[in-house]
């Protein structure tokens, strides 16, 4: 792809190569750090459950879940912060942080349904039933990270946001 052929498409949708990368960026650590954590959660042995030597998994629990660690936070913060400042703009900023989530989302219960069908086991109840059985799987998958999604804003949010008022200070 040619260097003008890139600038046309970066025209057309309203973005430019900071902006891009500084959402990208954001997507990166939102999805990486949740689909970490996501990983290391339904990891553990706790979340099995034997009935008749077959080993089987709850895919999400009402009353635990994937959550966050302190450090995970931190680094939340400081992307928003570091995103705030390439950003520069406050209205970039906030639809930055939207695209942002919405993407990461996407990612994130992309990986969990694949997770869930195939390390967990859901494939072999579409033997079964298929399209009950691929429905559960994203709704699980959605489940689980539409609870972590909103934890991750935050930190991030108010990272950007003072990155915002210290670029318009400026």
């Amino acid at each position: 792809m040619s260097l003008n052929k890139m600038k046309v498409i970066l025209e057309r949708i309203g973005e430019d190569k900071i902006d891009l990368s500084a959402i990208f960026a954001w997507v990166a650590v939102f999805s990486f750090l949740s689909i970490f954590r996501y990983v290391s959660f339904y990891a553990a042995e706790s979340h099995f459950i034997y009935i008749d030597n077959v080993k089987l998994v709850r895919p999400y629990s009402s009353f635990e879940g994937p959550s966050f660690r302190d450090l995970d936070l931190v680094i939340f913060f400081f992307s928003g912060l570091i995103g705030g400042l390439a950003l520069r703009d406050f209205e970039k900023i906030l639809f930055g942080l939207a695209k942002a989530s919405l993407l990461s989302l996407l990612t994130g219960v992309t990986y969990a349904s694949f997770y869930i069908w195939f390390i967990l086991g859901f494939k072999e109840f579409a033997e079964v039933n298929f399209l009950v059985a691929f429905e559960f799987t994203v709704f699980y998958a959605l489940l689980n990270f539409v609870r972590m999604l909103p934890i991750s804003l935050i930190p991030c949010m108010v990272g950007a946001i003072i990155a915002g008022f210290l670029m318009g200070a400026v």
